[in-house]
């Protein structure tokens, strides 16, 4: 990683805990970004009418919580993630049961008539 901390005590120790989490809430803000411009751009298309737009992400870096930097953990947070999936035909709303991200694939691949995936794991 170029000599960058790898570890609480080396981020501690060379004052670079602001640094990082700024650095990643950068790098966040700028994914918002350019979601916004492909939104943008696709509302002012003839597409708009016939897209699906599913969103998902992993569910990011721990920033020092409990002196852990990594994606590795078992803590409830980290089996949270964001995914929004939004488009015609689509009811608005939330939904408050478990997704599971393997079911994502065969899920709007039957929503979209192309029929059940012959090799995909999930439903």
């Amino acid at each position: 990683m170029h000599g960058a901390p790898r570890n609480h005590k080396s981020i501690v120790e060379s004052r670079n805990w602001r640094n990082a989490v700024a650095a990643y809430l950068a790098c966040t803000e700028f994914v918002d970004h350019c979601v916004g411009v492909m939104l943008d751009a696709l509302d002012a298309s003839d597409h708009a009418k016939n897209t699906l737009v599913v969103l998902w992400s992993d569910h990011g870096w721990h920033l020092g919580e409990k002196q852990h930097w990594a994606k590795r953990s078992l803590w409830g947070e980290s089996t949270r993630v964001p995914l929004i999936v939004a488009g015609p035909g689509l009811a608005k709303g939330d939904c408050a049961r478990p997704v599971g991200l393997i079911d994502v694939y065969p899920t709007l691949a039957e929503f979209c008539g192309l029929g059940a995936p012959v090799r995909a794991s999930g439903r």
